[in-house]
């Protein structure tokens, strides 16, 4: 196998273990892809998420996060000039929120 068909097949393998990782925290499935459009993973709410994982790529968000911690509980806004707002934060920060807004959803239902 040549280099770069090496280096390919360790980032489907590392891209499908992100995958992975990302279903389980989200207490979800990996959605088995029929075509470049669909999702990644499922979660118990049928919410489908698009999974990245990167070697670097997300440094600076990283040092964003941690800029005043212990102010904004690592939680950032922040977007491209023309761009939607995105929000960045820790997985176990977003867990608590996204878990309090769906029992806030089936207390009003």
């Amino acid at each position: 196998m040549t280099k770069r068909k090496t280096r390919h097949a360790n980032s489907r393998r590392k891209g499908a273990q992100g995958e992975l990782d990302a279903a389980r925290i989200l207490k979800g499935k990996k959605i088995s892809r029929t075509g470049e459009r669909s999702a990644d993973v499922e979660d118990p709410y049928a919410d489908q998420w698009e999974v990245k994982r990167r070697r670097s790529r997300f440094t600076e968000i990283y040092s964003f996060i941690n800029q005043n911690r212990d102010l904004t509980y690592g939680k950032v806004m922040m977007r491209d000039d023309r761009k939607e707002w995105l929000v960045v934060m820790p997985v176990q920060t977003f867990l608590n929120y996204y878990q309090k807004g769906k029992q806030d959803d089936n207390d009003t239902s």
